[in-house]
């Protein structure tokens, strides 16, 4: 006689929602033959509209989307957010396309990150991570998507000029050439950096570097302004 904890009931396969048109994709087409016993393979049309009906219809959901899509759905971020505990999204993306489209993917709840080119061993262990609730990513990617999440919760209210000089030292320029771009007399600038360490509550210049570059966006050099002389001519 068996004593103890009764067996559980067998977890029920999840689902594996695939975009038809990766799915219709020769190389994908064969490479999702192989996981039909492991998972519950369905497929949805080409829309943010049908992938959420679809997954309405399951306790727990994978879907692989393509990248396109998931840009170009971007007023439904909230909802896929929403969504991302029961529906975990793997985006298919190109193979040379950077990381800053996949930190952005990330941000709308992105799981994983395949390409055309996947193995189907890197391809399971990949869905086994994502269906146990891990971000399987790289780490260094991971990191960089936190600290821009950080950054922008808890951002100050800055000036634009200060705004302006933060850029600038993200881009690893010094006071005098921040200075010279902005046209700013040195004393200015100092003056910017004693309220942008006030604001963001940093200790050093390195420290103000790394916040401005989890900070993000690239500043443009205003243009000189016309000295009077000029703009009377």
């Amino acid at each position: 006689m068996k004593i103890g904890v009764p067996d559980s009931p067998p977890r029920p396969l999840t689902a594996l929602a695939v975009q038809d048109s990766i799915f219709r994709a020769p190389e994908w087409n064969r490479l999702l033959t192989e996981f039909v016993s492991d998972w519950m393979l369905v497929r949805f049309h080409d829309t943010i509209e049908e992938l959420m009906d679809c997954w309405s219809r399951f306790d727990r959901a994978i879907a692989i989307v393509d990248a396109g899509l998931l840009e170009a759905a971007e007023s439904r971020g909230t909802d896929l957010l929403r969504a991302s505990g029961s529906l975990r999204l793997v985006a298919r993306v190109p193979d040379d396309g950077g990381d800053a489209p996949l930190e952005k993917l990330l941000m709308v709840g992105c799981y994983a990150f395949v390409t055309d080119r996947i193995s189907p061993a890197s391809l399971a262990r990949t869905l086994r991570g994502v269906d146990a609730g891990d971000i399987v990513v790289q780490r260094r990617l991971l990191s960089r998507a936190y600290q821009r999440l950080l950054a922008g919760r808890l951002a100050p209210k800055l000036s634009r000029r200060e705004h302006d000089v933060l850029g600038l030292l993200g881009q690893g320029l010094s006071n005098r050439s921040i200075a010279e771009r902005l046209f700013i007399s040195p004393e200015t600038l100092r003056w910017h950096l004693r309220n942008l360490y006030s604001k963001t509550e940093l200790r050093s210049r390195n420290e103000l570097i790394e916040y401005a570059a989890a900070a993000g966006g690239p500043v443009n050099a205003p243009a000189r302004p016309k000295s009077l002389s000029a703009a009377e001519g």
